[in-house]
């Protein structure tokens, strides 16, 4: 798993980094991405959609892209970008690591 924090103000050269970052992850063995987006302040309406398609260029499988920490905002901005595209959303991060099993929410775990 890797995991991506960004935080601040993304603009446009925020985003090309960023971009960078997500298409350097795209390597054999790398089977999830926690990008963990507690400490982002705001990022400009027009940069979404690009952020939505770099981060859908990792989408092999269902729930290979785990989005964190949205605020009300920029999580319906996130969805407006993305239309027809479905990240798994959680409230932090810090509730993913914690449990093995969150991640695995679509299957069942015997106990």
């Amino acid at each position: 798993m890797a995991l991506v924090a960004v935080r601040g103000w993304m603009e446009r050269v925020a985003l090309r980094r960023l971009a960078r970052t997500l298409d350097a992850l795209e390597v054999p063995g790398m089977c999830r991405l926690l990008l963990d987006c507690s400490l982002l302040r705001h990022i400009d309406v027009r940069l979404m959609a690009p952020l939505v398609e770099s981060l859908g260029r990792l989408e092999s499988r269902p729930g290979s892209v785990v989005v964190c920490g949205l605020s009300h905002q920029l999580s319906r901005r996130f969805r407006a970008a993305g239309p027809g595209r479905c990240f798994p959303c959680w409230p932090s991060a810090a509730e993913l690591l914690v449990s093995p099993f969150a991640l695995e929410a679509g299957r069942e775990w015997a106990s």
